[in-house]
């Protein structure tokens, strides 16, 4: 195929990109009107903030925001490079900074949800027990991160250090840093030099690189897979053959990690292979995208290896899990496809997965069948609203689960009863609001731009998963591990904001 049919390819893709995006903000612009007019709260979820959310303020705010960015941008230009070799270690202990100050406020108990049930397996396990093979064998998904964190916490047992919530949230701010760190490589590779500084401002301001600290979970263990995937992937596209094959490699082996404690990233390896198809012969493709493929599969057939050899499920790996069809039958159920109990006691009420299979598909028919056209519609307009529409990205709910003692600084983040966190709700939304717009403006300027760059690489994730979580399961907690690519895209349309 030729490089004119390919790049027709990458437009028709980017027309994809703007509508989607372009549909999400105009679904915060609406609701955000019409919450305000008819007095309902703006969050659909209820314990983020149970009052209307002025539009003048987040939409002036967000005018504002933009403005700052390009303000910013401009001095950054102007700035001698020797800054720009010292910000990022100004950076590296300004981020930290919030993070340890944050967590020394809003200390989180694993004692709700599955985070308690990773953190406490976790132990169990750097112990020699397993009392928690039975919740394995339901959700599979969260043995990888469970077995991490236990060779962490036996880690730092050698060295006499045994308090392991304290171990985690150290190890997660790490991940977080780490993946900080991959963002800023990246970008100075995309953007350069003085340009990557804005990514650093972008991160300090970006609240769940802050807020979900407390929370060491599979949200944002991922994140440096993700983007490390991406890096080294980036500096796979240079150099002698060699070097090119090495690090990718690497982004391969990044993103089976990440598969194996997200299994989200899978998007990611298939914006990358698409990637790979724009940009490279036939014959390259083939090379690059077997190895990648390879990777995964002898990486995913290795673990499932030793996790059955391990006796550590009761069942063998593939047998373990709910069937795929019951998180798209949850994702169907009003009025925003999230997690549902009762969905869960139905599908446990089947003894194999097999069967489970056929009683979702039952569901899901009848689902679709009752919605019609126009109630699809409608369902997936609230699942992207749920989704795309929450700058807090779910952390006051997450957050609000296990504190150990309210204090009067709880109320800045967390609704309470007097909804006392206007600001930080109001910051969250206006920093969310021109993230999409500059996310729009970036897919507008690689249309216009004509060239197939790497930013199609974080606009194929991107999109893929706001179409997969249309279908799935849905909540926006689930965005986290690829903010780096938001970060990124925001980026790609500041700049595209730019004047000679």
């Amino acid at each position: 195929m030729s490089y004119s049919y390919k790049l027709l390819l990458n437009q028709i893709f980017f027309v994809c990109f703007l509508v989607f995006f372009s549909w999400s903000m105009m679904l915060i612009l609406f609701w955000s009107v019409y919450s305000f007019q008819h007095n309902k709260p703006y969050f659909l979820f209820p314990h983020i903030y149970d009052k209307p959310l002025n539009p003048l303020i987040i939409f002036g705010g967000a005018v504002c925001f933009v403005l700052f960015l390009i303000i910013l941008n401009r001095v950054c230009s102007r700035m001698e490079n020797r800054i720009h070799v010292i910000l990022p270690f100004v950076f590296a202990v300004l981020i930290p900074a919030a993070q340890f100050a944050f967590t020394a406020i809003y200390q989180v108990e694993p004692k709700l949800w599955d985070f308690a049930v990773v953190y406490h397996a976790a132990i169990e396990f750097t112990q020699g027990s397993n009392g928690y093979s039975y919740y394995f064998q339901d959700y599979p998904n969260n043995l990888p991160i469970t077995l991490l964190i236990s060779g962490i916490f036996q880690l730092f047992n050698s060295l006499d250090f045994n308090h392991p919530h304290k171990v985690g949230l150290l190890f997660n701010m790490f991940m977080i840093d780490l993946a900080l760190l991959f963002l800023y490589l990246t970008a100075r590779k995309l953007f350069g030099l003085k340009q990557a500084t804005l990514i650093l401002v972008l991160s300090l301001l970006f609240s769940p690189f802050i807020t979900y600290v407390p929370i060491y979970y599979t949200d944002t263990i991922s994140l440096p897979m993700s983007i490390g995937m991406l890096y080294f992937y980036s500096l796979s596209q240079d150099g002698r053959k060699k070097k090119r094959l090495i690090f990718l490699l690497i982004a391969a082996l990044f993103g089976t990690l990440g598969v194996l404690i997200k299994p989200t990233v899978d998007i990611l390896f298939a914006a990358l292979l698409i990637h790979l198809f724009w940009t490279k012969r036939f014959t390259s493709f083939m090379k690059q995208g077997a190895l990648i493929i390879a990777v995964l599969f002898i990486g995913l057939k290795i673990y499932a290896a030793l996790i059955d050899s391990s006796g550590i499920l009761p069942l063998p790996y593939k047998q373990t899990g709910y069937p795929y069809t019951h998180w798209i039958m949850m994702g169907l159920k009003g009025p925003y496809g999230f997690y549902d109990y009762r969905d869960v006691q139905y599908t446990e009420s089947f003894l194999t997965k097999e069967r489970r299979k056929q009683a979702n598909l039952a569901i899901i028919q009848t689902r679709l069948h009752n919605y019609g056209i126009m109630g699809i519609a409608k369902l997936f307009s609230t699942k992207n609203l749920f989704t795309w529409g929450d700058g807090t990205y779910f952390a006051p709910v997450k957050l609000d689960r296990g504190v150990q003692k309210y204090t009067s600084l709880h109320s800045y983040l967390l609704p309470m009863k007097a909804n006392q966190n206007y600001i930080y709700i109001y910051f969250c939304q206006i920093v969310n609001l021109s993230l999409l717009s500059l996310i729009v403006l970036s897919g507008w300027r690689q249309l216009r731009t004509r060239q197939i760059t790497l930013i199609s690489v974080c606009a194929l994730s991107l999109f893929g998963l706001g179409l997969f979580l249309l279908v799935w399961e849905a909540r926006s907690r689930y965005l986290i591990n690829f903010a780096p690519m938001i970060l990124l895209c925001s980026l790609d349309g500041l700049l595209y904001l730019k004047r000679p």
